[in-house]
């Protein structure tokens, strides 16, 4: 099993194990933001579907009680994260059940500042992210339905390739980076290092 217990050879959690870990933190906290919106009444909206949306649909007007639980829902998210990273485990759980944890470069547990610069910058990246999947996919769809030269077939291919890999870059860039650090991890200072803090 892998373990930073050694100063001098730390290692360093990489892009798949982070998002596992992210997937689980989502699992979890998932039903509480649902209770909370339930509780403030807010109720569920149906989302037009993406041909309804292709051409025009547009989602419903959200209400007063869908707004509040939207930013509550927010301040959950960055509340669980905060609190969890900068515990003495200095991990969520989804973190701590993927055996990783997050400290500052030397291995320091994290202030609150910094714990909320990183969430909020990670929430950035992760919605950059998320846009550049979307792009991606959009573009896949449109080019199959449409007749185009290959010439621009070929454009907008490369567009559309250039802007999604920045959107994805602060996430991707873990694969690729010595010490696996996210554009988060570089702002904030931080790494995620195998092992458990006691």
């Amino acid at each position: 099993m892998k373990n930073s217990s050694s100063a001098e050879d730390p290692i360093y959690a990489g892009l798949l194990v982070r998002l596992m870990a992210a997937l689980i933190d989502v699992i979890i906290m998932t039903p509480i933001v649902w209770a909370v919106a339930r509780l403030i009444g807010a109720e569920p909206t149906q989302m037009p579907s993406f041909n309804e949306m292709l051409e025009g649909v547009s989602p419903p007007e959200a209400t007063t009680a869908q707004r509040i639980a939207n930013f509550l829902s927010w301040i959950i998210v960055i509340a669980y994260s905060v609190y969890f990273i900068i515990s003495k485990k200095q991990a969520t759980p989804g973190k701590r059940m993927m055996n990783i944890y997050v400290a500052t470069k030397d291995g320091q547990k994290l202030s609150v500042n910094r714990a909320s610069a990183r969430i909020l910058v990670s929430i950035l990246s992760a919605t950059l992210f998320l846009f550049g999947v979307a792009l991606l996919t959009f573009a896949f769809i449109y080019l199959k339905t449409v007749s185009l030269s290959i010439f621009s077939y070929l454009f907008i291919s490369i567009i559309v390739l250039f802007v999604s890999s920045l959107c994805m870059y602060g996430l991707l860039i873990i694969a690729f980076t010595k010490e696996k650090t996210a554009l988060h991890d570089i702002i904030c200072g931080t790494r995620v290092f195998y092992g458990k803090k006691n």
